[in-house]
């Protein structure tokens, strides 16, 4: 996948294509030099999350997650905390509830937590070993009937939890967007500083184009 960008994003502090090929969000971006950028989460290359406010890859699949479907990405940070995914049953700029059904998977001072919200179901998990050591780690969430299942590095960590979420129809990647906050969960709100690569659904590359969001290529 080749993306363009015919722009610098200003919030980059006007870092050049040469040093780390940014790829510009479309909603934050200023006439400048022209650069471009192989850029696709589905690769082993991978991207980089950089550190600015926003910076995400999102994603809408073709078809609902339902039962029966997993999603997994792996990751690499000698940063502590930062978000990994969240798949969520509504836009989150756009939610009807202030906490719309949703499981993620992040990292808080290193530990990995397995967050889930899902109608009168909630909980917070958290490993005690830790997973910011700059080593690739691979994270998988998979939904069976009525239950959660967590996987890393194939090792399951958690027992699988009940829950009766809704079909996931949005899901972000590496961060949120730059207004959408989840309350009383700090480590969700921060994006990750490190990088993402090999992202799949029920074990496949991703079919469409997931929106990158100030994001560069991992290399």
């Amino acid at each position: 996948m080749v993306s363009r960008c015919t722009a610098v994003d200003v919030l980059t502090m006007f870092i050049t294509c040469a040093m780390f090929r940014p790829v510009c969000g479309r909603a934050t971006r200023i006439p400048g030099k022209a650069c471009s950028a192989t850029i696709d989460i589905a690769s082993a290359l991978g991207v980089r999350i950089a550190r600015m406010q926003g910076s995400r890859v999102q994603y809408e699949p073709v078809y609902p997650l339902g039962d029966r479907s997993s999603l997994s990405v792996e990751f690499k940070t000698r940063h502590s905390t930062g978000l990994l995914f969240l798949a969520s049953s509504e836009n989150l700029e756009h939610r009807s509830a202030e906490t719309p059904d949703s499981v993620a998977l992040y990292l808080q001072q290193g530990h990995l937590r397995y967050y889930f919200n899902c109608g009168n179901t909630n909980g917070l998990l958290t490993m005690h070993e830790e997973f910011n050591d700059n080593s690739w780690h691979k994270v998988e969430f998979t939904r069976i009937p009525l239950k959660g299942m967590v996987k890393i590095d194939d090792e399951k960590p958690f027992r699988d939890y009940v829950h009766t979420c809704a079909p996931f129809n949005h899901i972000y990647l590496g961060g949120l967007p730059q207004r959408v906050r989840i309350p009383g969960f700090s480590g969700l709100n921060q994006r990750l500083n490190g990088c993402l690569r090999n992202f799949r659904i029920d074990e496949v590359p991703v079919e469409g184009t997931p929106h990158y969001s100030a994001v560069f290529s991992c290399d």
